[in-house]
């Protein structure tokens, strides 16, 4: 009682992840966030990350979770302009973000930049607004994209994607 977890569970819970396309669960051919995933992860960083909360920390200077953030931000630009997309930006590349959040997110943005941001401040200039002021407050949080993440900084990438994901949807209702 009162002992770290295991860091093997971390490792075992970002192995899913990376397996499942992101913190997701498939249960009955229902595809639903992983809560439980999620918490296992937190408890399992908490002792070396005191100021991982249970909810959105837009504060936290870990670049591993203002990567997450950065990528549920992106996911939400591009379903807001396109929102009959089978497939999410996530659903593509989750698991090299996470990885080597270096390599991937100059696309990302490049994307975003150049299809989806345009498209909204065309046709939802509302929108257009929230969402880039969103992204620009995430990417004034990142330094420099880290090149790789180790399964601690992967841990804590799912963790931004989600929190981020959690405050957008209670947001929007």
């Amino acid at each position: 009682w009162g002992a770290p977890l295991p860091r093997e569970l971390l490792d075992l819970a970002v192995r899913r992840n990376r397996a499942e396309g992101g913190p997701y669960a498939t249960f009955k051919n229902v595809r639903s966030i992983s809560t439980s995933r999620l918490a296992l992860t937190r408890a399992v960083l908490l002792p070396t990350f005191p100021k991982l909360t249970p909810m959105l920390n837009p504060d936290l200077q870990e670049p591993a979770y203002q990567c997450g953030r950065l990528l549920s931000v992106l996911e939400s630009i591009q379903r807001v302009a396109n929102p009959g997309l089978n497939a999410t930006l996530t659903d593509r590349h989750y698991s090299a973000a996470a990885a080597t959040p270096g390599m991937i997110f100059g696309v990302l943005l490049k994307d975003a930049a150049s299809a989806h941001l345009p498209k909204l401040r065309k046709n939802r200039p509302g929108a257009y607004h929230a969402l880039d002021a969103r992204l620009q407050d995430v990417l004034g949080q990142i330094n420099v994209f880290p090149r790789t993440l180790d399964f601690e900084g992967q841990g804590l990438f799912s963790l931004g994607y989600y929190h981020q994901r959690a405050f957008d949807i209670a947001a929007a209702k």
